[in-house]
């Protein structure tokens, strides 16, 4: 969900669909349907649904762009309303301060691991989803784990997230 603090139509938010680390595949803009269709060789396709009224444009690559007159809701899977994405939004929020709640003060110590873990993990493709240390050591090509960093991240994430963990 991408809002804004004013009707701006002359601004747009640029989606830029591409393949990364040598991957290839198809990838489909429609404007008019505000949708992505990403197709990667040898993999389950995405598909991207916008908003907002769109349009395909061409700045070195192919894009996709929403305008910022009002707020725009960008999701895969399916398509879902401003009052959906909202909503599930909120839920997860009240989760998630419910569920912080039983660090007491210790709250914002918990937040800032959760932020960091976040943050550096990332989906493969092909591994699914992993948690390297560190997103700088994301080379372009992979990533990497490394030595027993990754035992104290698992240990950290399994505080709450046993996938991840």
């Amino acid at each position: 969900l991408i809002t804004s603090t004013g009707n701006f139509p002359n601004l747009w938010v640029v989606v830029s669909p591409q393949f990364l680390w040598g991957r290839s595949g198809n990838i489909t803009i429609n404007p008019t349907e505000g949708t992505i269709g990403v197709q990667p060789n040898g993999l389950k396709p995405i598909s991207v649904f916008g908003s907002q009224p769109t349009r395909a444009t061409k700045l070195g690559i192919l894009n996709i762009g929403f305008p910022l007159s009002g707020p725009i809701v960008i999701s895969s899977g399916s398509q879902r309303s401003l009052a959906v994405a909202t909503q599930l939004i909120k839920e997860a929020y009240n989760k998630q301060t419910s569920y912080k709640a039983q660090y007491h003060n210790l709250s914002d110590v918990y937040d800032a691991m959760q932020t960091v873990i976040a943050w550096n993990t990332i989906y493969d493709p092909h591994e699914g989803v992993v948690t390297p240390v560190s997103r700088g050591w994301n080379f372009g090509a992979g990533y990497v784990i490394f030595d027993w960093d990754n035992l104290f991240l698992a240990y950290m994430a399994s505080l709450d997230n046993q996938d991840i963990a």
